[in-house]
C-alpha cells in the first residue's frame, strides 16, 4: 500500500470544488433557484443553508432534511 501511495495511486480525499458565481447565476437563470414556485424556494433555501453554514457531510445534509 505504501508503494502504491507513493506512486500517487492510493486512496485520495474527495475534496469539493468551490461553486463559481456564474454557476450560481445560471441556476437562477434556469429557474432552479429563486421565488418562482414553492419548489424553487425550497431549492434556494436548501442551497443557501448548505453553502452558508458550511455543511459538508452526507449526514449533515440528511439531518437538515
Amino acid at each position: 500500500m505504501k508503494k502504491v501511495k507513493k506512486e500517487g495511486k492510493g486512496k485520495k480525499a474527495n475534496a469539493a470544488q468551490p461553486i463559481e458565481q456564474h454557476e450560481i447565476q445560471k441556476l437562477y437563470d434556469e429557474g432552479q433557484l429563486g421565488n418562482g414556485s414553492p419548489q424553487d424556494i425550497i431549492n434556494t433555501l436548501w442551497f443557501r443553508f448548505t453553502t452558508n453554514f458550511g455543511m459538508q457531510s452526507m449526514e449533515e445534509h440528511y439531518n437538515l432534511r
